[in-house]
């Protein structure tokens, strides 16, 4: 447990443990490069062991908030993104297009199909994050285009 005194401290037994492990290691000519060994092992197991301890959480039944404020993150979205690999797969996947997007010219004269997400919130006096949670529920149409997702089919409010 932290002491509460000097938070950014790791705990004594986990000190003493990566020492332990250290000690368990061929020893050169110095013994605490062993331990800055182990040190290294253990940065590059982070992501690794936040990811996995973070899905365990989630099964127990934390919030990605909780899971945010345990692991030092600012926001439950940036939890989200680190532990769970299929939202940081989405999340590279969609950086990658709107990166495409951006370099690809845009010509004037093709028009976009649909209408913009903002415009399908206008008409149905709803959020635009109501619109992308009914595409996601299969209540209207939407497909991405040069980046940006088009409402295609809706309720007859749409007016499409």
């Amino acid at each position: 447990m932290p002491d509460p005194d000097h938070p950014h401290e790791p705990p004594a037994d986990l000190i003493a443990a990566l020492r332990a492990v250290a000690d368990a290691r061929p020893q050169g000519q110095f013994p605490s490069a062993a331990l800055l060994g182990v040190l290294a092992d253990v940065r590059t197991s982070l992501p690794q062991l936040a990811s996995e301890a973070g899905l365990q959480a989630r099964r127990e039944g934390a919030t990605w908030g909780q899971i945010a404020e345990s692991l030092g993150y600012g926001t439950a979205a940036r939890a989200q993104q680190v532990v769970d690999p299929r939202v940081r797969e989405g999340k590279k996947a969609a950086d990658r297009a709107r990166r495409a997007s951006e370099r690809a010219p845009q010509s004037a004269s093709t028009p976009l199909p649909g209408i913009s997400v903002a415009e399908a919130a206008r008409r149905a006096g709803v959020s635009r994050a109501t619109v992308y949670a009914r595409i996601k529920a299969g209540r209207y149409q939407g497909v991405e285009v040069a980046g940006k997702t088009r409402v295609l089919a809706g309720p007859p409010e749409l007016g499409l």
